[in-house]
């Protein structure tokens, strides 16, 4: 999302994307991402899950947690760029995808 979607996103709102982190912080502005910061957590978490050896199961574990929250942030991000098309393009729900439903915060 971050390095294809968002930079289109922004073109197509006749932005001009920058760096990731100034593309991160544009969604943000403009209420499509909650938070840059956790967004960039999220990232990271993906980078250690993925291209680290684990040798830590209780690490591991945690890990896998937190993937769980952060998948929850990233369903969330499409629902608010659904909503986005919705409001600020002018697409008609019926031509986009679903919005999905998530689990109600405990």
């Amino acid at each position: 999302m971050a390095d294809k979607l968002f930079p289109r996103w922004l073109l197509a709102l006749a932005e001009t994307p920058g760096s990731q982190i100034e593309t991160l912080n544009s969604a943000e502005r403009l209420g499509v991402l909650t938070s840059t910061e956790q967004w960039l957590e999220a990232r990271n978490l993906r980078n250690r899950l993925v291209l680290e050896y684990m040798t830590e199961p209780e690490k591991f574990a945690e890990d896998l947690a937190l993937a769980k929250e952060y998948s929850l942030v990233l369903l969330d991000t499409f629902n608010r760029l659904r909503q986005d098309a919705i409001a600020r393009m002018g697409h008609k729900a019926e031509n986009l995808p679903e919005a999905l439903i998530l689990p109600r915060p405990r």
